[in-house]
């Protein structure tokens, strides 16, 4: 995977995107699109829209891409909010924080979005 994604970057400096193997340009696109969702997630509004949007592709191609993981983009989404919110919670040194201030930390800002019935986020 680091041999596709140093090799999807050079092609990129060099304009050469179109020359590289659909599965490294399939696992370059997905690194970025995970990285800007790592980058984002204390964004309530973080979805699959604003995600498709600001990488230039499709809801579909976007959906696509996280099929071939066996996860959905909400989901995804909202595992990594969960896990970071789970490790504020467990940090000795966030003790003083309220848990509403640690949720809404990760994009959780009403009860509903920890019941998994929020249709906020859904896909």
């Amino acid at each position: 995977m680091a041999l596709d994604l140093a090799a999807a970057c050079l092609a990129q400096h060099l304009d050469a995107c179109d020359d590289l193997p659909a599965g490294t340009r399939r696992q370059a696109m997905l690194a970025r699109v995970n990285a800007f969702i790592d980058h984002n997630l204390g964004d309530p509004d973080l979805g699959p829209a604003e995600i498709a949007a600001h990488h230039h592709m499709s809801m579909r191609s976007l959906h696509t891409l996280f099929r071939q993981q066996g996860e959905t983009v909400a989901a995804s989404i909202r595992g990594r909010r969960l896990e970071r919110r789970r490790a504020d919670l467990t940090d000795p040194r966030m003790r003083q924080r309220p848990i509403s201030a640690i949720a809404a930390r990760w994009g959780f800002l009403r009860p509903a979005d920890f019941s998994g019935r929020s249709a906020r986020h859904t896909a």
